[in-house]
């Protein structure tokens, strides 16, 4: 499973107005929905974020499938009142598996997330490719 965020998204919605970035919101959810599969999940997950869902998927096949969606995103065109815009975004993937649930992959998803913003937005990072975390 994996969180996407689109990136500096508040500025679209400085820019264009709300009612725009929603606009901006339902184009992108059309780009990531093109590339997944008919048993894939796709759903808005808070402001502009999505959390995708790839059925029967481990973690390696699911950063593959979100690279390929990365890129569809950056080499699409969006339109806002006859605009052409190019958007990305950033995504952390986290495998569910018998010994991860979802609950506890969603927050290393959220983790893999914050990651790939830190370090400069525009790609995916996968939880089990990150630095062990030491307290």
């Amino acid at each position: 499973m994996a969180i996407a965020d689109i990136d500096r998204f508040k500025s679209i919605n400085d820019t264009y107005g709300h009612e725009q970035g929603d606009e901006v919101l339902k184009q992108i959810s059309k780009v990531f929905a093109a590339r997944l599969r008919g048993q894939d999940i796709l759903a808005r997950w808070g402001g502009e974020e999505f959390m995708l869902i790839f059925t029967d998927t481990n973690e390696a096949n699911a950063v593959k499938a979100l690279e390929q969606i990365r890129i569809l995103l950056y080499q699409a065109p969006l339109h806002i009142n006859d605009i052409e815009m190019h958007v990305t975004s950033s995504f952390g993937v986290c495998e569910v598996n018998a010994q991860n649930t979802l609950s506890h992959a969603i927050k290393q998803a959220d983790h893999a997330l914050y990651h790939a913003k830190e370090t400069g937005r525009d790609k995916v990072c996968a939880f089990s490719a990150l630095p062990p975390v030491h307290d």
